[in-house]
This record gives C-alpha cells, sequence and structure tokens, in this order.
C-alpha cells in the first residue's frame, strides 16, 4: 500500500477542456486485490462521489445503503457502495460512499465529488492557453490568489518608489555639484 504521507498530481490541459477528466481506479476496501481503471469527472458541484452501475457490477460491490438521492431531474433512490479511490500519484482516498448512478455517466465512470476534493487543496488556474489543474494532499497552506496578487502589487509600488527616489537623490547630488 502506497505511503499516503503526502501525495499530488498536476495536470495540464490544452485550451479550455469541456470536462476535468483524470485517470483513477476504483477500489474494493474489503478485497483490496479488486481494482479497475477507468475515467474520473471532477465536479466541485456533487456533493459526494457517484458510480456508474457498470463499475459496480464489474467490481462485484456489496450495497452498502439505499439513499434518496436528489439531483436535476428529481429524486431517486439509489444504493450506496463502500470505495477507495487512487488518484494520480498513488493517493488512495478515505473510505467512501459513493452513489450507483443507474444512468450511463457519457465518457467516465467516477463522479468525483467534494468529499474526495476536500482531502486537500485543489487549484485550477489558466495561462497562455493552458489549464492547469493541481492537488494535494494533506491540504499544505490556505491559498489566495487576491491576497498574492496585492502582495505583490504591493512590492512593485515600493521598488518604484525606492527605485524613484534612487534616481531623485542621484539628481540632486548632480544639481549640488554643479552649484
Amino acid at each position: 500500500m502506497p505511503d499516503n504521507s503526502v501525495c499530488g498530481f498536476s495536470l495540464p490541459y490544452k485550451n479550455i477542456p469541456s470536462q476535468l477528466l483524470i485517470p483513477i481506479h476504483i477500489i474494493d476496501p474489503i478485497s483490496w486485490d479488486s481494482s479497475i481503471e477507468c475515467q474520473g469527472l471532477i465536479d466541485t458541484w456533487a456533493t459526494n462521489c457517484v458510480i456508474s452501475s457498470r463499475m459496480a457490477s464489474e467490481l462485484n460491490l456489496i450495497q452498502s445503503w439505499l439513499v434518496k438521492t436528489y439531483h436535476a431531474w428529481g429524486v431517486s433512490d439509489c444504493k450506496q457502495y463502500t470505495v477507495k479511490l487512487e488518484l494520480p500519484d498513488s493517493y488512495i482516498t478515505n473510505t467512501l460512499l459513493v452513489t450507483e448512478w443507474p444512468i450511463d455517466l457519457q465518457g467516465f465512470d467516477v463522479l468525483i465529488g467534494m468529499d474526495v476534493i476536500t482531502e486537500g487543496d485543489f487549484t485550477m488556474t489558466k495561462k497562455d492557453g493552458w489549464l492547469l489543474i493541481s492537488f494535494i494532499t494533506p491540504s499544505q497552506w490556505a491559498i489566495n490568489l487576491v491576497e498574492r496578487y496585492i502582495a505583490k502589487r504591493n512590492v512593485e509600488k515600493k521598488i518604484k518608489k525606492q527605485q524613484q527616489e534612487r534616481l531623485n537623490g542621484k539628481n540632486n547630488r548632480k544639481k549640488k555639484k554643479r552649484k
């Protein structure tokens, strides 16, 4: 079993993707020898993870609960299973209750919700036509981009002021020498 002390990954995407898909493994935490590789969709609107019926069946998962699930189409009774997910960099999540979604998830088999995303720090930045997502766990520090921007701007102002003061000082010394 990998060391989960600090794990993380960064994935670059050219342009803006319509979906944030990452390679993952679904693990049956009871047997540990049952694992399937698939695509996971990062969804910050989802409270909890969702698994496709196909994956639940392929892993022969044992139902833990039957729960009412509220979604865009109304309310459904859905099965829940206990799993672990292995994300890139071999990070294995805490044991999760995932809800089976009986409708085809179209291009991915796991919807990665906030229950996983909040196990660490998750960022998304765009520069020069590239979108970069990063995840690290456990949380390392608070990331406040506005504070960083303000601090950078204040440093730049201070440097500019110091440069202007040096320039004014040199000009004043030159004026004194001329007199």
